[in-house]
């Protein structure tokens, strides 16, 4: 019993530091940049066909990736956090429908794993691309992280998409 609670605390701070959701893609390309004002962070997954009909999915379920940011500790003021994601095809031309499923959430502290508020929200595009936005306020010394996950249409010579998920902290 002791070994099994030592894993549970082991793989419990080891997703706490990753920050990320089980459905999220392992290869992500994640970028960081910062100013004197502001951070933001953006992950976009590799270009993908999906899975046909995954999770409920009405056409092919393409996963999607995660980021998060904190407000400092320090900051003299509230955070504004920005939040953007979009899904979109690789080639234009034939155009396909694509929908996102978006998560805004906020945590009480930069290292909590529970979430004290979320906002989902979704987007739709008949043209291969839809994008959707959020914006709130955080406290310094807490922290904010956005999730997205697509589907694309199900046909034939559908192109393969990737989803992008965006974060910025204003301080």
């Amino acid at each position: 019993m002791r070994t099994f609670a030592a894993l549970a605390a082991t793989v419990a701070t080891t997703l706490a530091a990753a920050g990320s959701a089980a459905a999220d893609v392992p290869n992500a390309q994640v970028q960081t940049f910062a100013s004197s004002t502001q951070i933001y962070r953006v992950c976009d997954t590799p270009y993908s066909y999906g899975v046909a009909y995954q999770y409920g999915g009405w056409g092919d379920y393409v996963d999607g990736c995660t980021v998060r940011l904190d407000c400092p500790a320090a900051n003299p003021r509230p955070c504004t956090v920005n939040s953007d994601s979009s899904i979109e095809a690789l080639y234009y031309g034939r155009y396909f429908k694509v929908t996102q499923n978006a998560r805004l959430r906020v945590f009480a502290t930069t290292t909590a794993t529970s979430t004290n508020w979320w906002a989902d929200r979704s987007c739709s595009g008949a043209s291969s691309y839809c994008e959707s936005s959020a914006r709130t306020t955080i406290l310094p010394g807490q922290s904010a992280s956005t999730q997205c996950n697509g589907v694309r249409e199900h046909a034939a010579g559908a192109t393969p998409v990737k989803n992008s998920c965006y974060i910025e902290i204003r301080y």
